[in-house]
């Protein structure tokens, strides 16, 4: 039936992180919920990232190649409706010292769209629905 959703699909959810030990924790937490992808070179996703390939990314804010952030506003350009939540260990003020754009981290901390590591399952997942569920970073 056309405009119907159908609820029993899952929703698809890209993990990047260049913790490869991380992307396959994450990938077996979180398979059995989400159609689960993960990458560990965010270079890779660049070069392969196509529009509507995902419902959500989980992106890691500190990577040897580029910050989540950056990584984010790239994402961006190709998938202006993709869901992000950025996982990071660090404390807020560290972010705004590694980030070039404060706008976008400002509006990613005011929409509850980061998470602090080390996060239990539970918690993680609360914070995928939240995220699923809020209005989209806007465009700079």
């Amino acid at each position: 039936m056309a405009g119907t959703v159908n609820k029993n699909v899952k929703k698809r959810l890209l993990i990047i992180d260049d913790e490869a030990d991380t992307t396959a924790s994450l990938a077996f937490t979180l398979g059995g919920l989400f159609a689960v992808d993960t990458c560990n070179e965010p270079m890779q996703v660049l070069a392969t990232f196509k529009p509507l390939m995902y419902d959500l990314v989980l992106i890691d804010f500190r990577m040897s190649q580029m910050n989540g952030i950056e990584l984010l506003e790239i994402i961006r350009k190709t998938d202006p409706k993709v869901k992000i939540l950025i996982m990071t260990s660090y404390e807020i003020a560290f972010l705004h010292k590694g980030c070039q754009n404060s706008a976008t981290l400002e509006y990613l901390i005011a929409q509850d769209q980061i998470i602090r590591k080390p996060f239990g399952k539970s918690e993680l997942l609360a914070k995928l629905n939240k995220v699923l569920e809020v209005a989209l970073v806007p465009k700079q």
